[in-house]
């Protein structure tokens, strides 16, 4: 399972990483746990889109992936959404599911789970 609780020296999870560079743990919003990550984004930031990921190998067959989370979005114009991405060991894309379609904005808090 991933956590953010994982030991951790600096200001990012271990194991965890993201294309932006304003992210990092947060221990004063949490959900369930005594650490949480903060994405912080705005109209100059780089790229289409902002993420956090971590890479998990994966050496036996997968049936099933259920990926849950919470996200505390504040002042989302565009959207904010979970997606779970399996490559193969060559980097290429096997299957891909977002969250997206269920509108995740604003300030709303939601529960998502896929």
């Amino acid at each position: 399972m991933l956590r953010f609780e994982a030991e951790h020296t600096g200001s990012t999870p271990r194991g965890w990483y993201s294309g932006v560079k304003d992210w990092g743990l947060d221990k004063d919003t949490v959900h369930g746990g005594k650490w949480s990550v903060r994405i912080r984004r705005d109209a100059n930031s780089a790229y289409a889109f902002t993420f956090v990921g971590a890479t998990i190998p994966v050496d036996f067959e997968v049936k099933e992936a259920v990926l849950r989370g919470f996200l505390k979005p504040q002042d989302v114009t565009g959207f904010a959404a979970f997606y779970l991405r399996l490559d193969s060991e060559q980097r290429e894309s096997l299957a891909f599911d977002s969250l997206q379609r269920q509108s995740i904005r604003g300030k709303s808090r939601k529960r998502a789970r896929r």
